[in-house]
C-alpha cells in the first residue's frame, strides 16, 4: 500500500511539475515575449509594411539650368518559379497588350525568382499595368514596384557631380557624397491589411509617415562656360596629343568656381572621374616663378632689386655643387627684374634665391595656401612640400632645393592652389576661399547654408600690382605672346613641369604644361587656368593656345549675355 502511495506521489509531482513548466512558458509566451510575437505574426499574416522612398534632392546651375534630378519609374517583377507552365501564355500576352516595348525581352530572363528583369518604364504605365495585374489576379507571380532613378543632364558635369548608387541609395563619390545627408531626404512608411488570400490595403487606423524630400543644391558653376571649357578642352588634347587635361575658370570677383572640366571623361585607372584640378598632383614648373618675385617686391630691399641686372648669358648657374640651367638650354643675355619672368628665366630666379631668405620664402608659400587644403566643398588634396617637412623636423633645406622649389621643381601642387594663388594677385593681394555651392535650400523658400565671401591679405596691394604688370608684360613680349587676346589686356603666366620618373632621380622628357592668367587686368572679371599632361611642346604653344580660345569664348558669351 506505502508503495502504491509513493507512486501517485510521484506522479503527482511530475503532473504538477509539467503544469509549471506550462504556465511559465505561457507567461514568458504571452506576457515577457507577447508584444514580439504579435508583431510577427501581424508582419507575416495580417500587415505588411511598406518604405515610402523620400526624393532625392535636385542640382542646379547659377542660372536655374538643372543638372541632376531623380525621376520615379517603375520595374516589372515576375515570379518565374512559381509561374505554373499553363499561365506563362496568358503573362506574356498580358505584357504584349499592356507592356510592348519590354515585351521581346520576356523569353531571356526566367532564371531567377523575382528577378528584376525588364528596363525601367513611366511611372504612369507602370500604375496602369499594376491595376491589370490586381483585376486579373495576378499580383501573386508579378508585380509593379516603383522607385526614384537618378538622372544627369550634361556629361560634362560627371567630374563634380560624381555618381549615385540605385542600390545602394548614396553617392559614391562627388558632389553626390560630399553632400549625401543634404540630398538624400528622409524615407517614410505605410502600413498595409492584409485579408484572408495575401491582398494588401490601406487601413485608416495603422500608422503612416509621409516621406521628406532632400534639399535642393544651387551651384555657383555657370552650364555654358563649363560647356564653352569642355569643348575647347577636348578640341586641345585631341590636337596637342596629351594624356589628359584640366581647365579652371573662376570669377576674380568672389572667388566662385564657374567652371571645372576635364577631359577625357574616363579615368583608365580608376575607373570613374574624379576633378583632376582638385586631385592631381604636379611640379608646376614656371608659373610657379611669381612667389619668388612676390618675396623680392615684399623686401625691404625691393627697389634694389628692381634697378639691378642679371646676368644668364651663359645659360647656366652654380648653387653649392649643383648646375642649374635655362629650359632647352637658352642664353637669355642680360635681364632686368621684369624681364627674368616675362622670359621664364630658370638662372635668373636661381639668382635671386641667393639674396633672398629661406624661410621668408616658405613663409610665403605657406600664406599663399600651398602645402594647405583649399576650402573648396568637395574631396581635393593638399600638395607635397619636400622642404617644409624637413623645417618642420629642425633639418635645413639646402640652397639647391631652395633654387628647385622657386621655379616650380621638386615639389607638387594642385591646380586649384595655383589658380587660387594668382586670384590674389588679380585681387590686389587678397585670397580669396573658392567655392562650388552657392546655396543650399529645403523647398522653395528655406535656405539651409548660404555662401559668403571668405578673403585674407597675403600679400600688399603695392606688390600685386606691380606683379600684375610683370605677368601683363609675360603676354605682350613673354612666354605667354600665344594667350593675347585682342583689345583685352591679359595677365598671365606659362608653367613646363617636367615629369620626373617614376624610378629613380631625374625628369623624363615629359612634361605637365600649365597658362594661368586673368583679364582684364584694369577689373579682372575671370581666371583661367589650363593644365595638359604630356602634350607635344611647351606651355607657350599648347596650354598658352588654349587659355586664348577659351578666354574668347567666355568674352563672346559674356557680350551676348549682357554681363
Amino acid at each position: 500500500m506505502m508503495e502504491i502511495k509513493g507512486r501517485l506521489v510521484w506522479i503527482f509531482y511530475l503532473f504538477f511539475s509539467c503544469f509549471l513548466f506550462l504556465i511559465f512558458n505561457l507567461f514568458h509566451l504571452q506576457i515577457t515575449q507577447g508584444r514580439k510575437y504579435r508583431e510577427l505574426s501581424d508582419r507575416i499574416y495580417h500587415q505588411r509594411k511598406e518604405k515610402l522612398l523620400a526624393e532625392r534632392g535636385a542640382i542646379w546651375d547659377r542660372k536655374g539650368t538643372l543638372l541632376a534630378f531623380s525621376e520615379i519609374s517603375s520595374f516589372l517583377w515576375v515570379d518565374w518559379k512559381n509561374l505554373r507552365r499553363e499561365g506563362e501564355k496568358r503573362v506574356e500576352s498580358l505584357i504584349d497588350q499592356y507592356l510592348p516595348q519590354i515585351g521581346e525581352s520576356l523569353g531571356n530572363n526566367k532564371e531567377t525568382s523575382w528577378r528584376r528583369s525588364f528596363p525601367p518604364m513611366k511611372y504612369e504605365l507602370g500604375k496602369n499595368f499594376a491595376q491589370v495585374l490586381r483585376k486579373e489576379n495576378l499580383s501573386h507571380i508579378m508585380r509593379v514596384d516603383n522607385d526614384f532613378r537618378r538622372h544627369y543632364s550634361f556629361p560634362f558635369f560627371t567630374n563634380i557631380l560624381g555618381a549615385f548608387s540605385e542600390t545602394e541609395k548614396k553617392g559614391l563619390w562627388g558632389l553626390e557624397a560630399v553632400w549625401d545627408r543634404f540630398l538624400r531626404g528622409r524615407d517614410g512608411f505605410i502600413i498595409y491589411q492584409k485579408d484572408a488570400w495575401g491582398r494588401t490595403f490601406p487601413y485608416p487606423f495603422y500608422p503612416r509617415a509621409e516621406p521628406e524630400g532632400g534639399c535642393d543644391i544651387y551651384l555657383t558653376l555657370d552650364k555654358d562656360i563649363m560647356e564653352i571649357s569642355f569643348e575647347e578642352l577636348k578640341k586641345g588634347v585631341e590636337e596637342f596629343k596629351a594624356k589628359k587635361g584640366s581647365v579652371l575658370v573662376l570669377s576674380c570677383e568672389t572667388g566662385e568656381v564657374l567652371a571645372m572640366v576635364d577631359y577625357p571623361l574616363v579615368d583608365a585607372e580608376a575607373r570613374f572621374l574624379r576633378p583632376y584640378s582638385l586631385l592631381w598632383e604636379f611640379e608646376p614648373g614656371s608659373v610657379f616663378k611669381f612667389l619668388i618675385a612676390a618675396l623680392a617686391l615684399e623686401s625691404k630691399d625691393c627697389d634694389s632689386f628692381l634697378m639691378r641686372k642679371y646676368d644668364v648669358s651663359t645659360g647656366e648657374i652654380k648653387i653649392g655643387k649643383e648646375t642649374i640651367r635655362e629650359y632647352h638650354n637658352k642664353k637669355l643675355g642680360v635681364l632686368t627684374f621684369s624681364d627674368i619672368f616675362a622670359f621664364s628665366s630658370n638662372c635668373g630666379v636661381a639668382l635671386l634665391t641667393s639674396q633672398l631668405p629661406l624661410q621668408d620664402y616658405y613663409s610665403l608659400l605657406l600664406n599663399f595656401g600651398f602645402g594647405c587644403l583649399t576650402g573648396i566643398e568637395l574631396e581635393e588634396r593638399r600638395g607635397y612640400i619636400p622642404a617644409l617637412e624637413l623645417l618642420k623636423k629642425g633639418r635645413k633645406c639646402s640652397p639647391h632645393l631652395y633654387a628647385c622649389n622657386s621655379f616650380g621643381q621638386g615639389l607638387r601642387v594642385t591646380l586649384i592652389q595655383l589658380a587660387c594663388a594668382y586670384l590674389a594677385i588679380a585681387n590686389d593681394g587678397l585670397l580669396l576661399r573658392p567655392y562650388v555651392i552657392k546655396e543650399v535650400k529645403r523647398g522653395a523658400d528655406t535656405v539651409l547654408l548660404k555662401n559668403r565671401l571668405v578673403v585674407r591679405r597675403v600679400i600688399s596691394e603695392k606688390t600685386a600690382k606691380y606683379l600684375k604688370e610683370i605677368l601683363a608684360s609675360v603676354c605682350e613680349k613673354g612666354t605667354g605672346r600665344n594667350a593675347k587676346i585682342e583689345g583685352v589686356s591679359v595677365c598671365g603666366k606659362t608653367g613646363t613641369g617636367e615629369k620626373p620618373y617614376s624610378q629613380g632621380r631625374g625628369y623624363s622628357e615629359k612634361a605637365v604644361t600649365t597658362f594661368i592668367g586673368f583679364f582684364p587686368k584694369e577689373r579682372p572679371k575671370y581666371l583661367v587656368a589650363v593644365m595638359l599632361d604630356e602634350p607635344i611642346g611647351p606651355a607657350a604653344e599648347n596650354s598658352a593656345v588654349l587659355f586664348r580660345r577659351i578666354g574668347e569664348k567666355i568674352l563672346f558669351f559674356s557680350s551676348l549675355a549682357g554681363f
